[in-house]
């Protein structure tokens, strides 16, 4: 967002949740024009209530000739997002998945089971309500007439899959694969690469998209580029036990090595292709190439040395 201020675009983050937990509203940069999240402006409102982002872009003036960025973030799908009467249209439900996180397996009653699922597909229900609502207000003020938005996640959440719950204990596809949608009116996004990417690609594709020059210390990978041959992609959790996994990402096949690194060991490796098997479900470390997993387990090591 400050590649953008610095190229003459007015900055407006408008936030559910408070962003000075954790030290958050540090990483989204300075010079806001407009800087509101849940605890700014509505004290009777939980500030986990998604409905004040919407109340915060009424009050944004009309489109004007210098260009805009916004930064929105929901908190709708998220255990603590306050879910309206209204959105809880799958029944019967609940959301404290943390309640039964952790690093070993849970086995959980499967009708409990259903009430979690259903509680996150309440949530799911209503981002999509929210998000319609933005889409509706930036359209009448005309925001939307040339305009690139990306809308995309900072994580999953295990709802018993693999029987873990919640998220940030591990990096199965229920943790890490999120959605990436690109809506494009300004004609400027031919994106080559549709096949893969990551969260630390998108700034560099919107960089791109603007015709603006890329960072040179930024990492991820512009999909208006044709994808490499062979990528490595590399994720992480640390709590107080770490895990790690690098995907390797190729013409035919998405590898994933998974593991655990307890007290400074690796543990517990792990190998899937989630391209023929997205549900993770068959562990091949024992029967893919020996020289492959060799390649793997040195991409990853190298990656996780700063760690």
């Amino acid at each position: 967002s400050d590649v953008l201020k610095d190229a003459g675009y007015k900055k407006y983050f408008l936030l559910s949740a408070n962003h000075h937990w954790n030290n958050l509203a540090e990483l989204y940069g300075d010079n806001h024009d407009v800087y509101l999240d849940g605890a700014s402006r509505y004290p009777k409102m939980s500030m986990y209530d998604d409905e004040a982002v919407i109340l915060n872009l009424r009050e944004i003036p009309d489109v004007s000739v210098e260009p805009a960025f916004f930064y929105f973030h929901l908190m709708s799908t998220h255990e603590i997002g306050v879910i309206k009467t209204e959105n809880k249209i799958y029944r019967p439900s609940r959301r404290e998945t943390s309640m039964h996180a952790g690093f070993e397996r849970i086995v959980v009653d499967e009708n409990i089971r259903q009430e979690l699922v259903n509680g996150y597909d309440n949530g799911v229900y209503q981002f999509d309500q929210y998000v319609k609502s933005l889409f509706e207000i930036l359209g009448q003020k005309g925001y939307l007439d040339d305009a690139i938005v990306i809308i995309t996640s900072d994580h999953g959440e295990g709802l018993g899959e693999h029987d873990y719950y919640y998220h940030t204990y591990q990096l199965y596809q229920e943790d890490i694969a999120i959605p990436l949608l690109v809506f494009d009116t300004s004609n400027k996004c031919s994106l080559k690469n549709l096949k893969y990417g990551t969260q630390i690609d998108v700034a560099p594709t919107i960089l791109d998209c603007l015709d603006l020059p890329s960072v040179k210390t930024w990492q991820g990978r512009s999909l208006m580029v044709s994808p490499l041959e062979i990528r490595y992609t590399f994720h992480q959790t640390t709590r107080n036990r770490e895990e790690f996994a690098v995907i390797r990402v190729s013409e035919n096949h998405l590898y994933k090595l998974l593991v655990s690194r307890i007290r400074g060991k690796f543990l517990n490796y792990r190998l899937f292709d989630i391209k023929t098997d997205p549900d993770e479900k068959i562990d091949l470390i024992q029967v893919v190439d020996e020289n492959l997993l060799k390649e793997m387990k040195f991409i990853l090591k190298q990656k996780t040395q700063s760690y």
